[in-house]
């Protein structure tokens, strides 16, 4: 008896150890601070960015901006500097759309009334952006690849960025950088492509950000799809078993795993994380068991 309780206690302990080890590794991460090609860059208004929300189906990435100040309290003259984000990047529904011209700015931050607030003041503003089913870049804008709905869960988009800040007085370029990222996207995973700086000083930011699904996401409806042809493959094996010997015993116990799970997953089927519409009928479609 003490020996069923040790092994009991053993199984249950690697079953838990290995499910933390698993679930942390699939767990999504914030995407990472550095890229391969970022360095050093001194700016007067840097900003964090974090993720808010992605939605493939209606091809928007929600992000809201951090800009702070990086000159003196002290320093003069006033710092008034106007953020602009470029509109072919911005999908329409995004508060800092400016479809006229010139472009209004997406957010005016001010020197003065950051420093003299008095309180913990986090100046943010938020935009709307095109995810895109090909990646290109501002240095190469040919696309490299493309992706869809259709390669669903290994869909994969990308996101460019653009951004600058000018001086609200002498209309001159503000040198800008982008120090933090964080924040997810439920069921997706964020990585940074490439960071891109225009001019001497940077004055300009280009950002490319790529969007996949989870691992988890990945991994949860590889299972679900195999599970689907390991039952049609039962009830085939079953259906050839008759025809195959002349008087077969059909025992009503054969069927209840089958059966079983085709009930169960006719929910799960219908709610994939972010599965497009249909595609639990479209799997339904590729077994023999509806």
């Amino acid at each position: 008896m003490t020996v069923f309780f040790l092994t009991s206690a053993l199984v249950v302990v690697s079953c838990l150890a290995a499910f933390t080890i698993i679930a942390s590794h699939l767990s999504v991460k914030p995407p990472q601070l550095f890229t391969p090609n970022t360095f050093t860059v001194h700016s007067d208004v840097m900003f964090a960015l974090e993720i808010i929300a992605a939605d493939p189906i209606a091809r928007t990435i929600t992000i809201d901006w951090y800009p702070e100040i990086t000159t003196p309290c002290s320093a003069e003259p006033t710092l008034v500097a106007d953020i602009y984000v470029d509109p072919e990047f911005l999908d329409t529904t995004s508060p800092s759309f400016s479809p006229q011209m010139p472009l209004l700015p997406a957010y005016q931050i001010n020197s003065s009334a950051y420093c003299d607030s008095g309180t913990l003041w986090t100046p943010t503003f938020r935009t709307v952006s095109k995810l895109r089913a090909v990646e290109a870049d501002a240095l190469s804008p040919i696309a490299i690849s493309s992706s869809s709905l259709q390669n669903y869960p290994f869909d994969v988009y990308f996101a460019p960025q653009h951004i600058r800040a000018v001086n609200h007085e002498t209309g001159a370029l503000v040198p800008v950088n982008v120090t933090r990222y964080f924040g997810v996207a439920v069921n997706f995973q964020l990585t940074i492509r490439s960071t891109h700086y225009v001019g001497t000083p940077h004055n300009e930011v280009f950002i490319s950000l790529k969007i996949e699904r989870s691992r988890a996401t990945k991994i949860f409806v590889v299972i679900i799809a195999i599970t689907n042809w390991l039952i049609a493959t039962a009830f085939l094996t079953i259906c050839v078993a008759t025809q195959i010997y002349s008087s077969p015993t059909i025992y009503s116990e054969m069927f209840v795993i089958p059966v079983g799970a085709v009930l169960s997953l006719t929910s799960v089927r219908a709610n994939l994380p972010g599965a497009p519409v249909g595609f639990g009928a479209t799997i339904a479609n590729f077994d023999a068991v509806d």
